[in-house]
């Protein structure tokens, strides 16, 4: 009785160690295809990521682009105003404040500062677009 006893006990090990062998060799593979896994997710992640980037400075550039046109058309009509002011005077109308001297009912010229105001003001949307294309150029940065 007990010889039987011993020699199953000497099986029975040697079942637990294959099985435990086996879930081990189970596990290594499990744990390199999760590593394998993580590896190739990381890779397109970054390809994600860069790609991302060259559209958010593509879009930049764009609306760079795209501004220029009204701001441009602003200047333009700001300079022309100036010329004609200084060619030939503009004189309001006598009734505004009982003056009537000439040269305080004459139309001012625009400063720089005022022509400043005058572009971001037209321009405000473009201006925001390029502020929203340099944030999402910023945030994909590699």
């Amino acid at each position: 009785g007990k010889k039987d006893s011993a020699n199953n006990n000497n099986n029975n090990n040697g079942t637990n160690n294959t099985t435990t062998s086996t879930l081990e060799s189970e596990l290594d593979r499990a744990e390199t295809a999760i590593r394998n896994s993580q590896i190739q997710v990381n890779a397109i992640h970054r390809q994600w990521k860069t790609y991302l980037q060259r559209l958010a400075v593509l879009v930049l550039l764009i609306t760079l682009h795209q501004m220029r046109g009204p701001t441009a058309a602003c200047l333009r009509d700001v300079k022309q105003y100036n010329r004609a002011v200084q060619q030939e005077p503009v004189v309001l109308a006598a009734g505004n404040g009982g003056s009537s001297n000439d040269d305080d009912n004459k139309m001012p010229e625009i400063t720089g500062y005022q022509a400043t105001l005058l572009v971001l003001s037209d321009s405000m949307v473009h201006v925001l677009a390029v502020v929203m294309a340099a944030s999402l150029s910023f945030f994909f940065k590699a």
